[in-house]
């Protein structure tokens, strides 16, 4: 209890709303894998661990003020119960006793996060305190084990205080003014080695100048400046000692310091002289222009030109196609929701094989813009470079593991570069109306995948086109995998027949579905997906960062017959709210989520989510139901389940063997927390439900087939 009080300050979560049982939840979270919240105590835990003071790892003095840092970043925010919480409305200041070594490396991870993925940050900052603390052989293996812990918290940290916003915002606009580019590609070798070097620099204080060569080193500087880091990197030193970082353009003579950062690597930015080898690369870009990803792609101005206009053309080719979710009803315990493609073009023109087959390749059909698209990737291709091109973006190749780019011929790769930048472009448009960015702030920056020659991202979009080309199950999960890949620069491929009922994907950048952070009560909002870049704190994913749905319960049900009467559409009388918690919770509950009903406030029991996405997305939810004026007034004859039912936890049932007592229903009208809930509760049951958008009369006739069943009107 001693931690919680340090890490909260005495301007607890409390004051912000958040429950006791949520704050343990956290807490517990925090200790394994590192959040905002366990930052402070992490970090003692680091250097307890390898024996040694914040002192020893942050030499240079007066880095940091750490009253300075405290006053600038006071303000937090989080999501939580689906909404933004912001300590600033609440008008109390948080205080998470960071020492000035946390709020150091919290503005190091922030920038960071820009230009490395998550296991390459990890080993760089290995590497950075083990030369800080010249313990290298001693402390890497003990700072490979617990480094990922910290990172996670100090990523937490930079984005509750919204320092990631400001540090992504000069870092863009430090390499725009310097390389006109919005991109932020992932360093490659010699800039990994220079970063090592000023971060050293930085923290061991021994001399006061740093000459950066790479465009990154210098915007990482002027980013960690902006953030509060007491260095200079423009203008005139303030005072003799003050750190400064001095960029040394393209004029400039290379001295001797270039050679430990492997010279050759700025002469050849492919690095085909090193092995031609390729690798995935994590490319940050800025908040709806994913297309800016081509900026980072290391290739000659007239092939990025054509990369950007085939990337629009498989956006428009896109433009044509939807994907719709769906499942079968009842549910059980095997149940997935599931999405089809939906949209026809009809081609009409006549294509050569080789178009076609190479359409086939990465493209759910063989539309007209599609092909059409195709045709200007090709044209003024010889046979042989046509052939070579279906050879390399097939699926076998792409999937064959092999770790060399391509080719070493500009003349195969410029049009391969050109072939993915169409692909990608489909990709994005296609499952871009899936999701929804109203939890994320304009100036961030998303994560994709992209290196020269890796096939990582491609592979991906291929798998996925083959699967809705098949007319395959394509399942939530393959789709979650493909947009954690596309806006959190996830490397992870799906494997069909992973396990089922993923809800969400948490990372620096979430992926989640759309039911757990907003009340939806229609087939085309369940199967959608918000994205949120902030944390969300209620939420205690697996250790890969998914989330599975779990059984729900708390719901008793009476079974004792209840007279039936006749029935007229109305609404609950009493408000409704639904939050998305962890089933450990409550009582009984499973390390996965469920749905908490609450009814004017007070908790009426839990659900399990998938099981009211699958009702919602099955033939259970009437479409396009057939309304008569004359019916408006149409009557049923059961049970009505009412507020004081759900409160009283003693909901009825329909029972079979009673034949005038077999129907029930719940009256939701303007309600749809009341009617996503009743769908969970008794289609997690297996009862025969079926949900009306308004003609009682219609929906009566569905479920008075089945002899038994509830109407959610």
């Amino acid at each position: 209890m001693t931690s919680l009080a340090i890490s909260l300050g005495p301007n607890s979560l409390l004051q912000l709303g958040v429950s006791l049982s949520d704050i343990a939840l956290i807490v517990n979270y925090g200790k394994k894998f590192g959040n905002f919240l366990r930052a402070s105590s992490n970090d003692d835990d680091l250097l307890r661990s390898i024996n040694e003071n914040p002192e020893a790892v942050l030499k240079r003095r007066g880095l940091i003020e750490k009253a300075r840092m405290e006053s600038k970043w006071s303000r937090m925010e989080f999501i939580y119960e689906g909404e933004k919480i912001d300590n600033a409305e609440k008008g109390f200041k948080d205080e998470q006793n960071l020492t000035t070594f946390s709020w150091f490396m919290v503005a190091i991870v922030s920038a960071l996060d820009l230009c490395l993925s998550k296991d390459r940050l990890s080993a760089l900052l290995n590497i950075v305190l083990s030369k800080v603390l010249e313990r290298e052989s001693e402390i890497e293996e003990s700072l490979r084990i617990l480094l990922p812990t910290n990172i996670e918290s100090w990523r937490s940290v930079g984005k509750v205080r919204r320092m990631n916003l400001l540090i992504s915002r000069t870092y863009s606009q430090t390499r725009q003014k310097l390389v006109q580019g919005e991109a932020i590609p992932q360093l490659n070798l010699a800039e990994f080695q220079e970063m090592v070097s000023f971060l050293v620099w930085l923290m061991k204080g021994e001399s006061n100048t740093f000459k950066a060569l790479s465009v990154d080193t210098s915007a990482v500087a002027a980013a960690l400046r902006t953030a509060g880091i007491m260095l200079r990197t423009e203008g005139q030193r303030g005072y003799e000692t003050e750190p400064y970082v001095e960029y040394r353009d393209e004029s400039d003579p290379v001295d001797i310091g270039l050679a430990k950062h492997h010279p050759s690597e700025y002469k050849d930015p492919l690095r085909l002289q090193r092995g031609n080898r390729r690798i995935v690369q994590q490319v940050s870009y800025p908040h709806r222009r994913p297309f800016a990803m081509i900026q980072s792609i290391p290739a000659s101005r007239d092939t990025l030109n054509k990369m950007e206009y085939l990337w629009e053309l498989g956006s428009r080719a896109a433009a044509s196609f939807w994907l719709v979710g769906e499942a079968e009803s009842p549910y059980t315990t095997k149940s997935e929701v599931f999405y089809r493609l939906e949209g026809l073009e009809p081609c009409h023109s006549r294509f050569p094989p080789d178009l076609c087959l190479l359409a086939d390749h990465a493209f759910p059909v063989a539309s007209e813009g599609i092909l059409m698209a195709l045709e200007k990737l090709i044209e003024g291709l010889t046979t042989e470079r046509i052939q070579w091109l279906n050879q390399y973006t097939g699926l076998e190749y792409l999937t064959s593991g092999d770790s060399k780019v391509p080719s070493r011929r500009r003349e195969d790769m410029d049009p391969w570069l050109q072939y993915q930048a169409l692909v990608f472009g489909f990709y994005y448009r296609l499952l871009e109306p899936l999701v929804a960015f109203d939890l994320v702030e304009e100036d961030t920056y998303f994560q994709g995948l992209w290196g020269y020659g890796s096939t990582t991202f491609l592979a991906m979009c291929a798998q996925f086109g083959q699967t809705l080309r098949k007319k395959d199950p394509l399942s939530r999960p393959h789709v979650l995998y493909m947009l954690a890949s596309m806006y959190s620069g996830r490397q992870k491929t799906f494997v069909p027949g992973s396990r089922h009922g993923m809800l969400g994907i948490i990372g620096s950048i979430s992926v989640v579905s759309m039911p757990l952070l907003r009340r939806v009560d229609t087939p085309e909002e369940v199967c959608r997906f918000i994205i949120a870049d902030l944390p969300v704190i209620d939420f205690a994913p697996e250790s890969d960062g998914e989330l599975f749905a779990t059984t729900g319960t708390g719901i008793e049900f009476d079974q004792q017959p209840v007279k039936p009467s006749d029935i007229i559409a109305h609404g609950p009388a009493k408000k409704w709210s639904l939050h998305a918690k962890m089933g450990v919770s409550f009582e009984g509950g499973e390390n996965g989520i469920v749905m908490a009903a609450r009814c004017s406030g007070r908790l009426v029991g839990w659900f399990n989510p998938l099981a009211a996405d699958v009702t919602f997305l099955s033939t259970a939810y009437l479409k396009n139901e057939v309304f008569f004026e004359e019916n408006k007034d149409f009557t049923v004859r059961g049970f009505e389940i009412r507020d004081e039912d759900w409160q009283n936890g003693r909901v009825p049932r329909p029972i079979e063997e009673n034949s005038d007592n077999v129907f029930g229903v719940v009256h939701s009208c303007g309600c749809p927390a009341l009617r996503y809930a009743a769908a969970g509760v008794f289609g997690g049951v297996g009862e025969e439900v079926v949900i009306s958008t308004g003609n009682l009369e219609m929906a009566f006739g569905r479920v008075e087939a089945q002899v038994t069943g509830i109407i959610i009107g």
